[in-house]
């Protein structure tokens, strides 16, 4: 009986937090009227073109969004004979949004880090090493669209 009515007092007392999930749909309410990009230009490719695929509405809050882009790639590991073997790619955006309807601004920076093999030849390192920036912009994308979201909600 005591474990029944400490259970049920537990569950009462965390079930009323007071958290709420915002659902996606509400947060998506802002249209992006113009990007400016700097730096890496197959990042910036990927970005704007995710970015870009939004809907125009015109009760939307409009902002600008300036992206400089860096692509770092440097050894990770080399063998015995001192042949690399795995490079490390780490890919950074410096983002500033900015609220055209109230001026306001808002600085972030965001960056994703992988790992890719060498290949037996070089055309397979290099398809290689496209296949991890591709990754890593995607997912670099998805944080810079939830960093925007949360941006415009707190607004």
């Amino acid at each position: 009986m005591k474990k029944n009515l400490l259970f049920l007092l537990i569950f009462l007392i965390f079930s009323g937090c007071g958290y709420k999930v915002v659902t996606q749909t509400q947060k998506q309410n802002f249209q992006i009227v113009e990007i400016e990009t700097t730096g890496d230009s197959r990042v910036n490719f990927y970005l704007k073109n995710k970015l870009n695929s939004r809907s125009e509405d015109v009760n939307l809050l409009k902002i600008n969004v300036e992206i400089f882009s860096e692509k770092k790639k440097t050894v990770k590991e080399k063998n015995i004979n001192n042949e690399i073997t795995k490079y490390q790619i780490s890919i950074r955006i410096d983002t500033k949004v900015t609220f055209l309807e109230t001026n306001k601004d808002a600085e972030f920076t965001l960056l994703e880090i992988g790992n890719f093999d060498v290949g037996d030849i070089h055309s397979q390192t290099l398809t290689n090493e496209k296949k991890i920036t591709k990754l890593l912009t995607e997912n670099i994308t998805k944080k810079l669209i939830n960093e925007i979201k949360l941006l415009v909600n707190d607004n």
